[in-house]
């Protein structure tokens, strides 16, 4: 492997973390600010905490003009996702118990 190509690769890994954990702070800021509880999947599963939060809670585009919750399989869930244009439109949504499709 030539010395450009691996520090080209560690830089698009580091430019990756740091837009994933911008992401995430973005959405804890939002619904703390709020004071917005995601509620329990309708399979029972708690995606509000941190670590799950990573997985299940992030924009669709780069332009975070929509959003999606997911309940996420590979996490041992059902695959219920909702889609929002705003974070809060998805969070609401999700709360209320709607399923805009399940991934399975």
């Amino acid at each position: 492997m030539e010395p450009l190509f691996g520090i080209m690769l560690l830089l698009a890994i580091a430019a990756g973390l740091t837009i994933f954990f911008m992401t995430l702070s973005y959405v804890t800021k939002i619904l703390d600010r709020h004071d917005l509880k995601i509620k329990l999947c309708n399979c029972g599963k708690d995606i509000d905490t941190e670590l799950d939060r990573i997985d299940s809670v992030y924009p669709v585009n780069r332009e975070r003009t929509k959003w999606n919750i997911c309940c996420q399989t590979h996490n041992m869930g059902c695959g219920r996702v909702v889609y929002g244009d705003t974070l809060l439109q998805a969070q609401r949504r999700w709360n209320e118990g709607e399923a805009d499709e399940y991934v399975i």
